[in-house]
């Protein structure tokens, strides 16, 4: 009876579980164009900056300190585990029409700019911008789950992922 009244109370402010989603995925890319910002704004270096940014994709956000009303860590699980869900669905040109990924679009953007300033030749930095994004979910999801679709042994577990996307990135843009 108590969880059903709990669930009744969420859907009196998300009309369903994706519009839930939604908001729950916005809010972390918000806080994690934050966290870019902050961690590099005195960092001249695009390299560093590069680096800083792989970082911080690669790894939990940490636990929440002293009394929050939610947990960084578990919003930085639910955006590896089901960000996907968010754009992966056919009604996304509609929804996208309502600038809802705004956000994420934002930290794509962020992300692209340091590239050119790190290559201003490369000719993709959106779709690295964006690939490294997915591409930190995905591994950090496989290496917990489905390790034997990556090269994560059980001593690198912890910096994997950021180890692998610094490799990527700086081969492709031409270091």
């Amino acid at each position: 009876m108590k969880l059903e009244r709990q669930k009744a109370s969420v859907y009196r402010y998300f009309e369903n579980k994706h519009k839930l989603l939604l908001y729950i995925l916005n809010w972390y890319w918000s806080y994690m164009e934050f966290l870019v910002m902050f961690k590099i704004q005195n960092v001249q270096d695009p390299k560093t900056q590069l680096k800083t940014i792989i970082d911080l994709l690669s790894h939990d956000l940490p636990e929440s300190e002293g009394k929050t009303e939610y947990n960084k860590k578990f919003l930085s699980k639910i955006a590896i585990s089901d960000s996907s869900k968010a754009y992966l669905v056919k009604e996304v040109k509609e929804i996208n029409k309502s600038a809802v990924f705004k956000p994420y679009k934002d930290l794509c953007s962020k992300i692209a700019e340091i590239i050119l300033a790190y290559n201003p030749k490369y000719k993709f930095p959106h779709s690295i911008g964006s690939t490294l994004i997915e591409s930190s979910h995905h591994q950090q999801f496989f290496s917990e789950y489905l390790p034997k679709l990556t090269d994560v042994s059980p001593k690198q577990m912890k910096n994997y992922t950021a180890q692998f996307l610094e490799d990527f990135t700086f081969k492709i843009l031409g270091e």
